[in-house]
């Protein structure tokens, strides 16, 4: 295994996600352990801020609402994205639901039957 390979399996570890509210912790060298990515002054800025996963991008890292994308390494989850579903009933436009209303339906439907 190289060090790319060990950057995304670490990365899938770490449970960050598109949607996912989170504070960058500090500053990384450019292409440090796998990202393959370079680490820009203004990138800085976003120190000890918050801000929304909005893609993960393989070994160029995790963006956030910006133009730069950070190495999962410096980022620590502060919320979870909410889990939604999708549910059509009769066939009809299909509606949004969060995952502890889609598990009370579910229940429901279980309890019918």
């Amino acid at each position: 295994m190289n060090v790319y390979e060990a950057y995304l399996i670490m990365q899938d570890a770490s449970g960050i996600g598109v949607g996912d509210t989170v504070k960058v912790l500090r500053g990384a060298e450019s292409c440090a352990m796998g990202w393959d990515n370079t680490w820009d002054m203004n990138m800085d800025k976003r120190i000890d801020r918050e801000a929304v996963v909005t893609s993960i991008n393989g070994n160029r890292g995790v963006s956030l609402r910006g133009p730069y994308s950070y190495p999962f390494f410096v980022l620590d989850i502060v919320k979870k994205a909410e889990e939604h579903h999708t549910i059509s009933i009769d066939g009809k436009e299909p509606i949004g639901l969060s995952l502890e209303s889609f598990k009370a339906l579910q229940r429901q439907f279980t309890e019918d039957k």
